[in-house]
């Protein structure tokens, strides 16, 4: 009999994220290899669901996620995390990518090697374009609900106010 993975109370706690955002079950090991991604890489994790979202991670038919875009732009990605990352946390830099995305450890490096080199691709420019419009949309989303809340409150307000005149 196999030996059962233990996790963290973080990791669980990334888990059930993941998997409340619809991700298949069958995905199980992918996901752990996902949390850990997002353990490593805190910008990962605020953007895990836009990447998601827009398609530019998916699940294959082999229970694996998929980078949509080049491979280049993957190497890119997490090379530009790094920088943002917790020193603490910096033991498996290409490892936790390659077990989740299925790309060697080795030729990530390299193509984030060469894409530092001969500047960024176009799929990384993309990429960084679709985030930051659906960031600004979610935070005009955020701020919409917001306003829609507090302008429900101002009604309850006012009718209390015209019940208080009217006493």
């Amino acid at each position: 009999m196999g030996k059962k993975a233990s996790y963290d109370d973080s990791t669980i706690e990334l888990i059930t994220k993941i998997t409340s955002m619809g991700i298949k079950d069958g995905l199980a090991g992918s996901v752990a290899s996902l949390a850990g991604v997002m353990k490593q890489f805190e910008q990962f994790q605020i953007e895990f669901p836009f990447l998601w979202a827009y398609k530019i991670i998916t699940a294959d038919n082999n229970f694996n996620f998929k980078w949509n875009y080049s491979t280049t732009s993957l190497a890119e990605y997490f090379d530009n995390l790094k920088e943002n990352r917790d020193t603490s946390k910096t033991k498996f830099f290409w490892e936790n990518i390659e077990n989740t995305f299925s790309y060697k450890k080795g030729v990530l490096r390299q193509y984030a090697y060469n894409a530092s080199t001969y500047g960024q691709s176009k799929d990384y420019e993309k990429i960084q374009n679709i985030l930051e419009c659906l960031k600004v949309i979610d935070e005009c989303n955020r701020v919409i609900e917001s306003a829609e809340k507090l302008r429900s409150e101002k009604i309850a307000y006012l009718e209390k106010l015209t019940n208080l005149e009217n006493l």
